[in-house]
């Protein structure tokens, strides 16, 4: 295959080198560039061979000159724009009857008040199965919780946040989380909770303790600071001192 001469003569910094033509067009003017750096220690212009396309530069003589020119740079094609993620489905709709769900739920609870795990999980079950939904199984959370069921409480809790968006489920996950000293994870949802003024307090403590088992106890202080302002009299505020 024929080897031809490309000469740069324009700017301060000319170069001339010879290329092989079966190279093909696009690819010998990246191998000059490359060959530029390599003598001048910078970047060539972009740089074009006019009135030369691939095929009559595979069918160029040997030592024929060729006189690159400064081009324009070419354009980077501009990034398809992502998709919108989908929505959420929205909460499915409780479908249970209203009396039944209020004397359903009035055991469950007080089995639970009781330490009956077994006995409010099946009632809760129960009410899951009639179509209360979300309050079955925020129930049935709480039991798994309780009973020291971690990893079961933090999958119903993580579902019912996703789905609810409802402040008192974020603090439960980092109940959860902290317990599974999943403690960076936990100080996410600690804060979320404690937007909620209800929970503002117990949050903060929460979130105090899983601070310090990071490791970051002036975070843990200012954290304390928040309750004692509000409530100087909290139990638990002084977790950090």
């Amino acid at each position: 295959m024929a080897a031809v001469f490309l000469h740069y003569e324009q700017g301060s910094a000319p170069f001339t080198c010879k290329i092989k033509t079966e190279l093909g067009l696009a690819e010998a003017l990246e191998k000059f560039r490359t060959k530029y750096r390599k003598k001048h220690g910078q970047e060539p212009p972009p740089l074009e061979a006019l009135g030369h396309n691939d095929a009559t530069w595979r069918a160029l003589p040997a030592k024929t000159d060729v006189f690159l020119t400064e081009g324009k740079a070419r354009e980077r094609p501009k990034p398809k724009p992502k998709p919108p993620p989908p929505k959420p489905p929205p909460p499915p709709k409780e479908t249970a009857p209203p009396a039944l769900v209020a004397r359903l739920l009035k055991r469950a609870e007080k089995q639970t008040a009781e330490k009956s795990y077994r006995s409010a999980r099946g009632v809760y079950e129960a009410l899951l199965q009639a179509g209360a939904t979300e309050r079955a199984t925020r129930g049935l959370a709480t039991v798994d919780l309780k009973r020291g069921a971690h990893a079961d409480a933090l999958k119903q809790f993580e579902g019912l946040w996703k789905t609810y968006k409802k402040l008192g489920d974020a603090f439960d996950c980092g109940r959860c989380l902290a317990s599974l000293n999943r403690n960076q994870l936990a100080i996410e949802m600690f804060r979320r909770a404690t937007k909620d003024e209800s929970l503002m307090e117990d949050a903060c403590v929460a979130l105090a303790r899983a601070q310090l088992r990071e490791g970051r106890g002036q975070e843990a202080c200012a954290t304390c600071e928040l309750v004692l302002k509000k409530n100087p009299q909290h139990c638990g505020a002084t977790v950090a001192y």
